[in-house]
């Protein structure tokens, strides 16, 4: 499970070689949740609480204690547990509740976000590697991602389609930083190969002129 032993979701005790001391109730064993139970479950303190709360807000969770689904089993899977990313999500998924266009809008509204937030954190790592200041915008960037995460756990159309104009303001602000910093730092590249190479045509030219004027002297 991702390099994860059994015990870190469902606990109890693993440094026993018996089957029944490692799950006994004494050892704290969780065991397998219900479908009701996995949001919880899911969403503990010490694992994913803040996605519970953007959870608790949408209106899967009233389904989820009413009927048992949409869980976080049901994007995520229970053992081979996917991260968080539009690929995980699909019209066939959400259809069985939605209708076909609707869950198409909402994943084409993802996907757009994601590629946008991929494009960006693709300029920011070319702008590391130039050793640019890129604090800022690396704040800034965990601030839309934030936000990113609670329109994917929220699915609700309203608050969507509201998080969704300050996520799209927020990335166009961000987008537009990073392009001039990138801008900027290839133009300094610019001008560095060509301080370089001017830098040798003149040693060049001075080498040749020093050469040609010897060159000239009369030998005695």
């Amino acid at each position: 499970l991702n390099g994860r032993r059994c015990n870190t979701c469902h606990k109890g005790n693993d440094a026993v070689n018996d089957a029944g001391l490692a799950k006994s109730r004494e050892s704290g064993f969780a065991g397998k949740p219900s479908r009701k139970e996995n949001p919880l479950f899911c969403g503990r303190s010490e694992c994913h609480d803040t996605a519970l709360q953007q959870f608790k807000k949408s209106p899967h969770y009233d389904s989820v204690m009413k009927k048992g689904a949409p869980s976080c089993m049901s994007c995520h899977g229970d053992h081979g547990i996917q991260r968080s990313s539009v690929n995980i999500i699909s019209d066939k998924t959400c259809s069985g509740c939605h209708s076909v266009d609707y869950s198409r809008q909402i994943i084409s509204s993802i996907f757009s976000i994601e590629k946008d937030l991929e494009f960006i954190e693709t300029n920011l790592r070319f702008l590391e590697s130039k050793r640019a200041d890129v604090q800022n915008e690396l704040s800034q960037m965990e601030k839309i991602k934030s936000l990113f995460h609670q329109i994917v756990h929220v699915f609700s159309r309203e608050e969507i389609q509201f998080t969704k104009k300050v996520v799209d303001l927020e990335i166009t602000s961000l987008k537009n930083d990073v392009l001039m910093k990138v801008d900027v730092s290839r133009r300094m590249d610019i001008i560095y190969i060509i301080t370089i190479i001017a830098c040798f045509i003149i040693v060049f030219g001075l080498a040749f002129y020093v050469f040609w004027m010897l060159s000239r002297r009369p030998r005695r």
